[in-house]
């Protein structure tokens, strides 16, 4: 008769086999986890290594032209009154929009992270009283490259204030570059954008003749088609989503931007700032500006880390340096952003992770199909 084995024993007996079923069990398990792991993981990693605005170890961005942006970018911050905001050039006082539009590229250039924090709280103090509403649209877009949400800037629902305008005006905000600059401001908050506001851009540009795809611009005494309004225009039309007459209103603007440019820059009043709005334009349409990035470089060397107004200028200007940062950094007015210090660490984790989880996860894969 066969001794019976207590329940004790038999609960901790196991066959070779179970513990090869264990063993498989546990693998598997741990496959599946890595597996997990690398997809989770896979849009983060994709993300990181596909933006030019991610900050590198260190904090420094991984910019095509890094030093550059860094250069304009501390001449901008050397130029702040007070620490805080950029006075007119032309009057002498507290600008808005040439803060804001400071505040962008310097954000942008990943390099001046405090100065931008005070910027950004100086610009937050002056939303309530702003009834620009081009000045406001750059504020909002200054507002969502900081990370803060234009609908809360200050107090402020900037969106809104610029929603009840159209609301008021049938959607016209006054000249095509406050036009495109408010398509901009709301795109880039996620909201559609109210097809009256687009179809009262379209009717800003020349439809036929020598000035066919570009915007006009007015002043007191004139209207004159303006290369540097045509690239802020291409760039809002190229966020408006499906609203009819778009595409081709987009693509004739391109094409208006292609045969006024004349080698790699625009000879306007202020190359350096067409650079920023037309070479971006360029840029975001896919188009290799590689020899524009080239020529604003070899102006800024001239100018000692700021851009001159004019053609070949030797001394830094601050408008003309904030208005062709962009170019420099590598984004527009829909994709600047400053990647905030406390992301940056945690951000470049994930990079050797992921592509850690990747690679075992292959490696065990191929083990398991050899069998």
């Amino acid at each position: 008769m066969t001794p019976s084995r207590s329940a004790v024993e038999v609960g901790f007996t196991f066959h070779a086999a179970d513990v090869k079923g264990l063993h498989m069990s546990i693998r598997k398990n741990i496959l599946a986890i890595v597996i997990a792991a690398g997809m989770a993981l896979a849009p983060v990693t994709g993300a990181l290594t596909a933006t030019t605005a991610v900050a590198a170890p260190g904090g420094f961005p991984q910019l095509d032209n890094a030093s550059q942006s860094k250069a304009a970018a501390d001449y901008l911050v050397s130029q702040l009154v007070d620490g805080n905001h950029l006075n007119s050039t032309f009057s002498g006082t507290a600008d808005t929009g040439l803060t804001a539009d400071g505040l962008i590229g310097i954000a942008d250039s990943q390099s001046n992270a405090a100065a931008a924090t005070a910027i950004n709280e100086w610009l937050k103090t002056q939303a309530a009283s702003e009834t620009s509403s081009g000045t406001m649209a750059k504020i909002a877009i200054a507002a969502s490259t900081m990370g803060d949400d234009p609908k809360n800037y200050g107090g402020v629902d900037l969106i809104r204030k610029l929603m009840d305008q159209t609301a008021s005006n049938a959607g016209d905000f006054g000249d095509p570059f406050a036009q495109a600059l408010v398509i901009l401001a709301i795109s880039r908050t996620g909201e559609a954008v109210p097809d009256e506001i687009v179809q009262k851009l379209l009717t800003m540009q020349y439809a036929d003749g020598k000035d066919k795809g570009g915007f006009y611009f007015t002043n007191d005494k004139d209207e004159f088609v303006d290369i540097d309004t045509t690239g802020v225009a291409a760039q809002a039309l190229m966020q408006v989503g499906d609203h009819q007459g778009t595409t081709e209103a987009k693509d004739n603007a391109l094409a208006y931007l292609k045969q006024t440019k004349t080698g790699d820059f625009w000879p306007t009043y202020s190359p350096v700032n067409t650079a920023g709005t037309a070479g971006v334009a360029q840029r975001e349409a896919g188009v290799d500006v590689s020899g524009t990035e080239a020529w604003l470089i070899a102006q800024q060397q001239l100018a000692g880390g700021g851009l001159p107004a004019e053609l070949g200028g030797t001394e830094p200007d601050v408008l003309a340096t904030a208005g062709g940062m962009l170019m420099l950094t590598g984004s527009s007015y829909d994709t600047a952003s400053l990647v905030p210090d406390d992301q940056t660490s945690w951000l470049w984790l994930l990079l050797p992770i992921g592509a850690g989880a990747f690679l075992i996860s292959a490696i065990l894969w191929r083990r398991r199909s050899r069998r």
